[in-house]
């Protein structure tokens, strides 16, 4: 979970111990039926064995819901976990969160707090005054209930400078299972690793929730520290396919062109694919035979 290590990293940066459970890598290939809802399944662990794996010492615990399909089984572990361990601060956040916070918690009271947009700045503030909660309505970036009404605080200021952001923090045991299962979102082209280089998409594409989630501004991060990031990966864990998770990469002609240039010099032996798609306005011949190339 791409999202989830990013979240991680920024944690500990900021002091934070984190850990993360990828219910889904950690028991690949195993479906389970989900209770009451016999036409659907989940692909990962069981809700016992979630719930045995959150450790005892844990204070707080972030659930991630990036697709609206994913969010009646969701809500239905999460409300479990509460049952389990009421002791617990529950925290959602997400590209569902963010488009529809009221029903969402309003179906799911168990959430204690959710986090609307970008997390990483948001999820250290909340952390910084967990132990003050009348200090929620002046982080931006939060909605909850207060008394069965909606508190919805201050829009969260996109993260400008993402090359500031912390490279994702991976669990190397879990990055194991993904490679020895050789999972790929895209064509599997060799051992697989997902990198993001951008955030956000210019773009108003009306079957796309990218105008609530990020606004409509794109920022890019360096091409040396994409380049610097991937060299690593291929050093530290023999990676050959790199998949890029942007909402679209092709954006910018001279990011793409400089990038390709970086990997040339390099000489580095990988193949690497736009997995969620791309838009066109920035391809020609010449950005089409560098990235052959």
């Amino acid at each position: 979970s791409l999202a989830l290590s990013y979240l991680k990293s920024s944690l500990e940066k900021a002091g934070f111990d984190a850990v993360v459970l990828d219910a889904q890598i950690e028991a690949i290939g195993q479906l389970n039926p989900i209770e009451g809802q016999n036409n659907y399944i989940t692909h990962g662990l069981m809700d016992a064995e979630i719930l045995s794996r959150i450790p005892e010492d844990i204070k707080i615990l972030g659930v991630s819901v990036m697709f609206s399909s994913e969010w009646p089984y969701v809500r239905q572990l999460i409300k479990k976990i509460k049952q389990a361990r009421p002791d617990i601060f529950i925290i959602a956040g997400g590209e569902h969160i963010t488009a529809i916070p009221e029903l969402t918690l309003r179906q799911c009271p168990e959430i204690n707090i959710g986090v609307v947009g970008e997390g990483e700045e948001t999820i250290i503030e909340l952390m910084q005054n967990l132990a003050q909660p009348e200090k929620f309505r002046n982080i931006a970036g939060l909605v909850f209930l207060e008394e069965n009404r909606l508190v919805k605080t201050m829009p969260r200021v996109r993260i400008k400078k993402v090359n500031d952001i912390p490279w994702p923090s991976w669990d190397d045991k879990s990055l194991d299972k993904f490679f020895d299962a050789k999972l790929s979102h895209g064509p599997y082209r060799g051992r697989t690793m997902p990198i993001l280089a951008s955030r956000g998409c210019p773009y108003d594409c009306q079957f796309c929730s990218n105008r609530t989630m990020w606004g409509n501004n794109y920022w890019s991060r360096d091409v040396v520290d994409v380049v610097d990031e991937i060299e690593t990966y291929v050093k530290k864990y023999n990676i050959k396919c790199f998949e890029f998770m942007d909402l679209t990469v092709y954006m910018k002609r001279s990011w793409i062109i400089d990038f390709c240039h970086e990997l040339i010099d390099r000489k580095l032996d990988i193949v690497w694919q736009c997995t969620g798609g791309t838009r066109t306005e920035a391809i020609n011949e010449e950005v089409i035979l560098l990235t052959k190339k």
